[in-house]
């Protein structure tokens, strides 16, 4: 649902706007990423980790759940604090860049929104609450798109504003209705224990601060480097296969991560921190790699449909992003685990690593004056992602088995050629990959479960 209506509020704007207006959306929406960013420090993974850490019904999850709450209002307080001056001058500042009073508005409201909204899907996400969750961030992007198309309708000078500022408003509003507290259940708990503990927490949110400033900082000045080398309709170009990457794979996974980071954060074990990642990669993979090649077959009639006619450049990069969805997801899989037990610095390496090699190659796409290259410089820099992802792995205990492997490399060969062959070449390669890519996760699968079994057993009878 999300997916499909994040997706049109892009079709409004690309309709009422075209590539100029695209570009600008993506702009503004990547400017309050990056105010998120900085001011928010990381709250959503934060929370998370931090709430799944201790053990269900003890006393320690409860102060971590408050903690949680009491500080993301904390740091909204901050960020409206922040961005007073800044709206009340917001006429000064329109003078001296590229962007008009209700759109510094809408950025503020999004951060804001983000930041308080994001904590509550936080304590959703840890208690399990998965059907509130969902519904607060389906709705969110639902409505804000509704909105968007009334104010369309209205021609109204503010429409590109209200679908920045309006999905994370919405969702906020709904993550705060699912996660009504009564009043008692957090009398006992003081705000100087609270504050011990969020302040404890926030060494980790440091540090992811600094890792989503790289990547939100390298994406900001990516579309800034392609504004300023081959103009305002090349970054709309870009913004759109961007889009559409970021929205299926984000929806993918999000989905992933619900359960993931939990599992990571509960996990104590060495051998059970291995097969949670192992089986979570193969798991991901058996979903990722049917959704790449279709979405490789579709892509020229999806810009069409989501966008105009106007976007056939847009198509061309987004298949050559594609492949650097494989790698991003095996170093993912790593980068979660890095999360999971708080080694926040390597977590920041990772994704300088990212953002330094994306920018490289953006450079060499705007010197070169070809918008296709966009494409092939996200998907460098994702095999450099995956590339230092596998070298942490092993600090931290993390071993990728002899069939991940298999899987990973299979994968990689299998959309290649998917990328590679001509449309009805890629709808043959899906129709035969896919049935033997899930027939392979599922063996793999059910071998696992008979050896964790039998390790079971073993591990019984020695103790």
């Amino acid at each position: 649902m999300a997916l499909g209506f994040s997706a049109l509020r892009s079709k409004l704007i690309a309709v009422e706007y075209g590539p100029q207006g695209i570009g600008l959306f993506g702009s503004i929406t990547t400017l309050a990423l990056v105010a998120t960013t900085l001011l928010g420090f990381g709250i959503t993974i934060l929370g998370v980790t931090t709430i799944s850490s201790h053990p269900e019904g003890s006393r320690d999850r409860q102060v971590a759940v408050v903690a949680v709450r009491r500080g993301a209002l904390v740091l909204t307080l901050a960020c409206g604090a922040i961005f007073t001056p800044v709206v009340i001058g917001a006429g000064t500042v329109s003078r001296f860049f590229a962007i008009q009073q209700d759109e510094i508005v809408a950025v503020a409201i999004a951060t804001a929104s983000a930041i308080l909204g994001g904590s509550r899907l936080a304590v959703l996400n840890a208690a399990g609450r998965i059907l509130a969750l969902a519904a607060a961030t389906a709705l969110g992007p639902a409505l804000g798109t509704l909105l968007t198309a009334a104010l369309i309708l209205a021609d109204s000078p503010h429409i590109i504003a209200v679908a920045v500022a309006s999905p994370p408003a919405i969702t906020m509003a709904l993550a705060l209705l699912a996660d009504r507290v009564p009043g008692k259940a957090v009398s006992n708990i003081s705000w100087r224990v609270s504050a011990t503990h969020f302040a404890r927490a926030m060494r980790l949110g440091g540090y992811v601060t600094a890792a989503a400033c790289v990547s939100s900082g390298a994406q900001f000045l990516a579309r800034f480097v392609t504004s300023s080398t081959q103009g305002l309709e090349a970054t709309g170009q870009f913004q759109a296969a961007w889009v559409i990457g970021a929205t299926y794979l984000g929806f993918l996974f999000t989905t992933f991560a619900v359960d993931y980071l939990p599992k990571l954060s509960r996990t104590r074990d060495p051998l059970e921190l291995n097969r949670t990642v192992n089986f979570q990669l193969h798991f991901a993979l058996a979903i990722m790699v049917p959704a790449i090649v279709i979405l490789a077959a579709l892509r020229e009639p999806l810009m069409h449909s989501l966008y105009t006619g106007d976007f056939g450049v847009a198509a061309s990069i987004l298949r050559l992003q594609l492949l650097g969805d494989l790698f991003k997801l095996l170093g993912w899989s790593v980068a979660y685990v890095l999360l999971a037990r708080a080694d926040g610095p390597r977590y920041l390496l990772l994704e300088a690593v990212w953002g330094i090699t994306y920018l490289i190659g953006i450079s060499v796409s705007g010197i070169l004056g070809e918008p296709r290259l966009t494409g092939a410089a996200y998907t460098l820099a994702y095999v450099a992602y995956a590339s230092m992802a596998l070298v942490l792995a092993r600090k931290v205990g993390v071993q990728l088995t002899r069939a991940s492997w298999l899987f990973v490399s299979g994968a990689a060969v299998y959309v290649s050629v998917a990328l590679l062959a001509p449309i009805a070449a890629i709808v043959a390669v899906q129709a035969i990959g896919s049935v033997a890519v899930l027939l392979l996760a599922l063996k793999r699968w059910h071998r696992n479960g008979l050896l964790r079994t039998r390790a079971s057993a073993e591990f019984g009878a020695s103790a």
